[in-house]
Order: C-alpha cells, then structure tokens, then sequence
C-alpha cells in the first residue's frame, strides 16, 4: 500500500497532519461504508477529512471527496441537515500528529517516521490525555546510531 494522504486537525491553533481516520469508526458503527471514488492510491479511504479539538472535544468540520456515482461525498451527505461542526461522539482511539523532520518514509499506510509525534487520546469523542514521543530512527536503518 502507497503511503497514505493524511486527514487534518485544528488543534491549539495550528493545523496539524493527523495520521489516522476517525470517520472509519463511524462507518463501522453505522454497518455500512459509502461507495466512494479511489482517484489515487495515496487515498485509498477516498476522502479527506478535516477536524479540530475544540474545547476538550473532537469535531469533524468537514469532508471532501467523491461518491461513486460522482456526486460530491460532503458532511451534509453523512449526515443530512446538520450545521456545523460535527461532534465525534463515535470515536475512541488515539491521534498521531507527525511533527519535526520525517527521519523515515515508509511507502504504507501513516508508517512514515518523524521526529516527534503528538498523540492524543479520545474517549467518546473527548479529550482525556496527549503525551509527545521522541523518535528515533530504527536500529536497522542505515543512518542509526546509538
């Protein structure tokens, strides 16, 4: 697998590369996954979505992408009549925000290596922690030193 477009996040302020796809855990949920346009093996999700953490709490502000009978796949498209942000009430797991120098680049998935990452946990769609991890370059990669 090709490595893979990243989704973004608003957090603190700053937009953020953000290494994961909370809205798979909705699909899931839900039972059912849209039909969606793979136009390039970087995005085999067939969408991007934008988020933010606001107030101690995960938001999907947008999505864009294309359905596979060509219509635009948006929010308002999973889910009808709603305005603005979406709370992610659906999602627990942890965010990996790469940040620093890629010190690897892995061709699969969000594999790639940086120099840091910020990771965030979310419970129900709530904040409960955020910790940074210091990387380092794998002992089997050719510029590893002790």
């Amino acid at each position: 697998m090709t490595a893979q477009v990243p989704e973004l996040l608003l957090f603190e302020g700053v937009q953020h590369a953000l290494c994961g796809t909370p809205l798979e855990s909705f699909f899931a949920a839900q039972g059912t996954r849209p039909a969606l346009q793979v136009e390039c093996s970087s995005c085999w999700r067939g969408y991007q979505g934008h988020w933010e953490i606001r107030n101690g709490k995960l938001f999907l502000l947008d999505v864009s992408g294309e359905l596979a009978d060509g219509r635009e796949f948006t929010t308002d498209a999973l889910f009808p009549g709603s305005e603005g942000p979406i709370f992610a009430g659906w999602y627990s797991g942890r965010l990996r925000c790469p940040q620093g120098q890629l010190l690897v680049y892995v061709h699969q998935g969000f594999e790639s290596i940086y120099e840091q990452d910020v990771l965030i946990q979310i419970c129900e769609g709530f904040v409960m922690g955020q910790d940074t991890r210091i990387n380092q370059l794998p002992r089997d990669h050719e510029g590893w030193r002790p």
